[in-house]
């Protein structure tokens, strides 16, 4: 035990602790005094033929950085394979131009002040846990700060990082890295605090994992997840005893950027100004409550080759899980994929499957999709939207392009469960419309759609939905299309009973072809045939 008072100061240029075979010491500082301080070059904990060292600082000043010089103290725990250290900070200010933890063997870090004050401080210019292929590095932040210009946790071996005080825990960083090498595996759990770095990769060319069961975690620039082509990454909000995990990121998410990235949210709240999932690599978000807040656009497989999916599910009525995004591209150079069955997905402008050369796929089978306009298929690639239950609610215009499909189809009847509803201000249709299987309507109602008011406004007698493609209709329970249809491609109706009805005058201009096979068509509206109308046999009411 060494004991510094008033403002007595020492330096040298090394101290080990534990050196040689076997070895074991502990050095206790207790410093009181506030310029007492030890000024070292080279500090080891344990280092050499497996032998093990710990350090307890309770006070005072330990070790230098200089800014302007880069230089200043070399802190090491486990520096040879087989070697353990430990440094245990309660109170007190470390300095350090790079603190190893686990250089070759197993380190541990604590850092652990009094709650509800600031009174314990670790600046370390470069961090890295788990250093050699061979190192293990624990770092146990509770009460105090640590600051960082760049943290690796796991750079080439293993590295976790605990942070678990919910009051005045701060951990702050230009750069974390989580996974660094392809040989790193790095590992941060948050309970509470706040954790500020401009950027984060989770997963940068090899494994990394964070998990954010509370506290704050604010980017200032981008969040990876999976960067470079061989990493993989997975980023998850738990939630614990009530705790709500709060994410935000100034600029954007990658999930996925060239590697392998996973995004899962239980609890909490995300936000960012752009969100990729599966930007040149492959990448998923499944969300089952909280809320995911994008201020410009939502990206599924966004560059050729990429594959990207998003799954929103959970929650409850009265505290939905929610995505906000201004727009979204599913598919688009690459694979998108959107899985819905709960939840409110609101898009502000565009929602647009299958873009550019992209192939993009919508599956709404529960829940509600809000967006202005729809957009299926208009790319040079493909794009398909299944809707088996839920609403999808249009204000603007859905259109289908040459290479889109819309399936609207719901689930086996029982007790009013598996109703779904399309409901859009107009319908432009160059694919094809395949509207078949259970209860169901499609709703165009020109111009504006209100939909818990009812109310449109607009011209009566316009056209709200255009088609140009194929609208297949079968089906055995009866089907209801609101709105006035033109149809220049054909209609074809098969084995189903249908009514063209309003909410305006229902009425249907036909220049192009209509087919009815053994089913009833109703028109309410005014029925106008400049093309082929084909009804062989079925039944037909015209108003």
């Amino acid at each position: 035990t060494v004991t510094y008072d008033a403002d007595s100061y020492i330096s040298l240029g090394d101290i080990t602790v534990g050196y040689g075979s076997g070895s074991q010491s502990t050095v206790t500082l207790e410093i009181t005094a506030p310029n007492a301080s030890i000024d070292v070059t080279n500090f080891n904990v344990g280092w050499s033929s497996s032998s093990s060292g710990a350090v307890a600082q309770s006070g005072g000043i330990v070790g230098s950085y200089d800014t302007t010089s880069n230089t200043g103290t070399h802190l090491a725990l486990g520096v040879s394979a087989g070697d353990s250290g430990s440094y245990t900070l309660t109170n007190g200010d470390l300095y350090a131009k790079d603190v190893i933890i686990g250089a070759s063997g197993s380190g541990v870090f604590t850092h652990d002040g009094t709650t509800g004050s600031n009174n314990t401080t670790n600046y370390a210019h470069i961090l890295y846990l788990g250093y050699g292929a061979t190192g293990s590095g624990v770092y146990n932040l509770g009460a105090g700060e640590l600051t960082s210009d760049v943290q690796y946790i796991g750079y080439q071996g293993k590295g976790e990082f605990t942070q678990s005080s919910p009051l005045n825990s701060y951990n702050t960083t230009y750069v974390l890295y989580l996974g660094f090498n392809p040989t790193g595996e790095g590992a941060y759990t948050m309970t509470g605090g706040w954790l500020t770095a401009w950027y984060e990769y989770i997963g940068f060319a090899g494994t990394g994992e964070f998990t954010q069961w509370g506290g704050l975690n604010s980017v200032s620039r981008d969040l990876s997840i999976g960067l470079e082509v061989g990493s993989s990454g997975e980023y998850s909000m738990m939630g614990a005893l009530g705790g709500n995990p709060v994410l935000t990121v100034a600029n954007d998410i990658y999930v996925g950027k060239y590697g392998v990235g996973t995004f899962t949210q239980y609890v909490g709240s995300v936000t960012a100004t752009n969100e990729y999932i599966g930007y040149n690599g492959t990448g998923a978000f499944t969300q089952t409550d909280g809320s995911n807040t994008v201020s410009n656009a939502l990206y599924l497989g966004y560059n050729a080759g990429s594959d990207g999916t998003y799954d929103l599910s959970g929650g409850s009525w009265w505290s939905p899980s929610t995505l906000s995004a201004g727009a979204e591209v599913v598919g688009h150079d690459g694979k998108g994929t959107f899985n819905q069955s709960g939840g409110w997905n609101s898009v502000s402008t565009n929602l647009i499957v299958g873009s550019g050369s992209g192939t993009g796929e919508y599956n709404l089978s529960g829940g509600y999709l809000n967006a202005y306009n729809e957009e299926i298929g208009t790319g040079t690639g493909s794009g398909v939207f299944n809707q088996t239950g839920g609403y999808n609610n249009v204000s603007g215009v859905l259109t289908i392009g040459a290479n889109g499909i819309y399936n609207l189809a719901s689930a086996i009847i029982q007790s009013g469960a598996g109703f779904v509803e399309l409901i859009v201000g107009n319908i432009v249709n160059n694919g094809v419309i395949n509207y078949s299987g259970g209860y169901g309507s499609i709703t165009a109602t020109g111009d504006t759609c209100s939909y818990c008011g009812g109310g449109v406004w607009g011209d009566p007698n316009a056209t709200t939905f255009e088609n140009n493609g194929s609208l297949n209709i079968s089906g055995a329970i009866a089907k209801t299309i609101r709105g006035n249809i033109a149809n220049n491609g054909t209609v074809n109706a098969d084995n189903t009973t249908v009514t063209f009805s309003d909410p305006w005058n229902g009425n249907f201009i036909n220049n192009g072809t209509v087919n009815i096979v053994n089913s009833a068509v109703t028109f309410n509206g005014t029925f106008t045939n400049n093309g082929a109308y084909i009804s062989d046999p079925s039944n037909n009411y015209f108003s």
